[in-house]
């Protein structure tokens, strides 16, 4: 059994169960990934007491995947954080295949580390178009839109929008025909800015 789990198998388990991880923090698999990542977590720890490994890089490596795995989760993306926990992750990587002495460790960890900034930063940017893209649905959806007067008394009136008649509040001087751009909403009644 101690042949294979060499220093790169512990190491390639260790990989998997950080990915499994990032993929629950982004995606939100209900625990299926989490479960998969204590699977390959559980491999390490055997591959290491089988081999008697030294294991203490992995904690290194190991707190990158935590440093990308939280905002991810957060749905917060902090510019730079991909660059730094890669850092952390070729560090802790390299570390762990010098001090097991394996050639085919090193030349993984050098892999999964520049794998790793592309993963981490397509995952983020992945969270950022969810965070910015517009509501398919609801009065969000309804920003930006463009609408037509229909009538108007002061700062109050009516517009036409996707059909629909809708009671809102603008600038004063409005007049039926106008093109507004719909801007914000409270409750049902919507804001709008003349767009001529």
């Amino acid at each position: 059994m101690s042949d294979f789990f060499s220093p790169s198998v512990t190491y390639a388990l260790f990989v998997l169960g950080g990915l499994a991880i990032l993929a629950e923090a982004s995606l939100t698999t209900f625990g299926v990934a989490s479960v998969i990542a204590v699977v390959f977590g559980a491999g390490v720890v055997f591959g290491v007491n089988t081999d008697g490994l030294i294991w203490w890089p992995l904690v290194i490596a190991g707190l990158s995947v935590v440093l990308s795995a939280l905002p991810l989760a957060l749905h917060r993306r902090i510019r730079g954080l991909e660059l730094g926990a890669t850092f952390v992750m070729g560090l802790g990587s390299l570390l762990f295949a010098v001090v097991n002495k394996d050639l085919i460790t090193a030349v993984m960890a050098v892999v999964v580390t520049v794998a790793f900034y592309f993963v981490t930063t397509k995952l983020f940017e992945m969270v950022d178009s969810v965070n910015n893209a517009r509501s398919p649905v609801g009065m969000d959806s309804m920003i930006n839109e463009q609408a037509t007067v229909r009538k108007w008394s002061g700062t109050s009136g009516t517009v036409i929008l996707r059909g629909s008649y809708w009671t809102c509040d603008g600038p004063p001087g409005l007049s039926a025909g106008q093109s507004v751009r719909i801007v914000s909403h409270d409750g049902m009644r919507l804001g709008v800015i003349y767009d001529g």
